[in-house]
């Protein structure tokens, strides 16, 4: 399993099961790497000064990613409030849609 914290204006992701070295492997490296710019640390991954935009690609990235592998995400209490932010937006604006149309 791996946690996804977001505090600070930083990003992190680590593993944090009995497989930590799951994080490390290479093709989960080089995804969080060259596709999401991550810098690596000795036990995780992260992003500074990120802004919300970024964040928000960053986050549904990393959760599509790991899912297609069956790895599961534990989020703190900002990533899920800024999923579900987006969440309620993208319902406003379909709702927002029908009503014009």
């Amino acid at each position: 399993m791996l946690n996804l914290r977001y505090t600070a204006n930083q990003l992190t992701l680590r593993a944090i099961d009995a497989d930590e070295s799951i994080i490390h492997r290479p093709l989960h490296r080089i995804f969080l790497k060259s596709s999401l710019n991550a810098e690596i640390e000795a036990e995780h991954y992260r992003w500074n000064a990120i802004d919300q935009t970024e964040l928000l690609h960053v986050i549904e990235s990393v959760i599509v990613h790991f899912k297609r592998y069956g790895i599961a995400i534990e989020m703190d209490y900002n990533c899920k409030n800024i999923l579900d932010i987006k969440k309620k937006t993208d319902n406003d604006f379909k709702e927002l849609l029908k009503r014009a149309l």
